[in-house]
């Protein structure tokens, strides 16, 4: 898939897999279009498989609890070992997966665009799919990435992320365009 992207004008800004029990993610931009997008790789070790067994559900907090919308929920319910690999708190420094890649594609793109209107697609396969769901429901309730337009989720061969707290929350962000 990356061969293919950079061979189309889209370049890699940051490929991280440092951190070998969380989601491996590149992020990439384009400058023709103003977009950066984030890939996520699909599971490629033991650990990750046994994630993927881990199928209980667990809830996390609701990025738009604040809103009104038919389903809403305080927390989201979604597939405990998707859900570990972005949002789990790390030990050494208390940030979430999440929030690292928020910051890098916030900054990757206020570079790539100085006013902040960049758009941002977001895409995997298997349990990266998993990860680009999750991480598109999150970064389509943050403002800075739907200032150009609504986030957009490519997956491929996804699982089931999540139960109908995550779905109602998903549907409400597509019904008002982010």
């Amino acid at each position: 898939i990356l061969s293919t992207m950079t061979g189309s004008g889209i370049e890699v800004a940051w490929f991280d897999h440092s951190h070998p029990n969380e989601a491996a993610y590149c992020i990439c931009v384009s400058r023709k279009s103003h977009e950066v997008i984030v890939v996520f790789r699909g599971s490629d070790r033991a650990h990750k498989w046994a994630q993927n067994f881990r199928c209980s559900t667990s809830g996390h907090p609701n990025p738009i609890s604040n809103e009104e919308y038919e389903g809403r929920d305080e927390e989201l319910r979604m597939h405990t070992g998707f859900g570990l690999n972005l949002l789990r708190r790390r030990v050494d420094d208390g940030r979430r997966r999440l929030d690292e890649i928020f910051q890098k594609v916030a900054a990757i793109g206020k570079e790539l665009v100085p006013n902040g209107k960049f758009r941002v697609s977001v895409t995997g396969q298997s349990l990266g799919g998993a990860m680009a769901t999750i991480f598109g429901l999150h970064a389509a309730a943050d403002a800075r990435f739907t200032m150009a337009g609504p986030v957009r989720v490519f997956s491929f061969g996804s699982p089931r992320v999540g139960d109908k707290t995550f779905a109602a929350a998903h549907r409400h962000l597509e019904r008002t365009g982010r």
